[in-house]
Order: C-alpha cells, then structure tokens, then sequence
C-alpha cells in the first residue's frame, strides 16, 4: 500500500477525572451536569484551544493532544 497521502501525526490523550462524580450525582445531579459544563467551558476548552488541542468526546472528557507536552501542559493548568 503507497503512504502517498496519507498523513501520520503523534498525538496525546488526556483524559480527565471527578472526584466525587457519583456522590455529586446523586446529591444533585442537574447542578453538578452544570458546574462541569461551566467548569469545562470556562478552564478546560479555553486551554485545550491555547495548547492547539480539541475535545473529541464528552463522556469521559476524551481529548486529544497535539504532542505529550502539551498534554501535559493543559491537563497542569486546568487541575481543579
């Protein structure tokens, strides 16, 4: 098979974690769907765009990553 066309690129995924997810869930389930929405709008997506990075899926926070260090560099900043 040629590689004529086809591009290879590295990249990373960071994926994200809650602590608390299911008690919050349980506790108040449409404020904290907010608060992660508003969370993740406001640090997360702000930071991924700066990095050169993009949310690819929601469930589970997924994303994908130009290079392990800018990996790194968002997943650093937006530590809650």
């Amino acid at each position: 098979m040629s590689e004529e066309g086809v591009e290879r690129r590295l990249t990373t995924i960071l994926a994200t974690d809650v602590v608390g997810y299911s008690r919050l869930m349980g506790a108040d389930e449409a404020r904290t769907l907010a608060v992660l929405k508003a969370d993740r709008k406001v640090l997360i997506d702000p930071k991924a765009a700066q990095y050169g990075g993009r949310t690819v899926k929601l469930m589970g926070d997924a994303a994908d990553r130009p290079s392990l260090g800018e990996g790194f560099l968002i997943g650093n900043v937006t530590q809650l």
